[in-house]
């Protein structure tokens, strides 16, 4: 993907807009070090893999059980919206 864009912002035949817009994404992919996504994904990985993986999978689960709540107590809040503004019923609010 880097590449497609680099090549499209040093791309002379096409529009200044165009090729501005493809540099300003081309910087996305590099950090302030000069490292590129994918050595910051494998710096990442090896983290991941050289970690304590019993310590990683708990905040992963945790993680997982806060989002599940979230989403959860969103819905709940969403289906008394809902049924408060007359757009759903009791019984269709428990129907499947």
């Amino acid at each position: 993907m880097r590449d497609l864009i680099t090549a499209m912002y040093k791309a002379e035949q096409l529009p200044v807009r165009v090729r501005l817009y493809a540099a300003s994404k081309a910087a996305e992919f590099e950090n302030q070090n000069g490292r590129n996504i994918d050595e910051i994904r494998e710096e990442i990985r090896q983290e991941f893999m050289s970690g304590d993986r019993d310590e990683t999978l708990d905040k992963l689960m945790d993680q997982i059980r806060r989002n599940r709540a979230a989403i959860i107590a969103y819905r709940d809040q969403q289906l008394r919206g809902w049924l408060a503004a007359g757009e759903l019923t009791d019984r269709g609010a428990v129907s499947r």
